[in-house]
C-alpha cells in the first residue's frame, strides 16, 4: 500500500513536472498578452469617448459619409 501511494505520486510529481516544462515558454507570451491588455485598458475611456461622440454626431448621417468622416478625421 505505501508503496503504490509512493508510485502514484511520483507519477503526479512527474506529471507536474511535465506540465510546467511545456508551459515554461508560454511565460514571455503572456507577459507580452498582459503588458498589450493593460495598454488597452488605460486607452478604454478615449477610445469610449471616440465611440460615443461617433454615434453621436455622426450615427444621423449614411454610411458612404461616415466612412469619408471615419477616413478623413480619424
Amino acid at each position: 500500500a505505501l508503496e503504490e501511494d509512493a508510485a502514484a505520486t511520483q507519477a503526479r510529481m512527474d506529471a507536474a513536472n511535465a506540465l510546467i516544462s511545456a508551459l515554461g515558454g508560454e511565460e514571455v507570451r503572456w507577459t507580452a498578452q498582459s503588458r498589450a491588455f493593460d495598454d488597452q485598458i488605460s486607452r478604454l475611456t478615449g477610445d469610449c469617448a471616440v465611440a460615443s461622440s461617433f454615434v453621436s454626431y455622426l450615427g444621423p448621417f449614411n454610411r458612404e459619409f461616415r466612412e469619408l468622416m471615419v477616413a478623413r478625421d480619424f
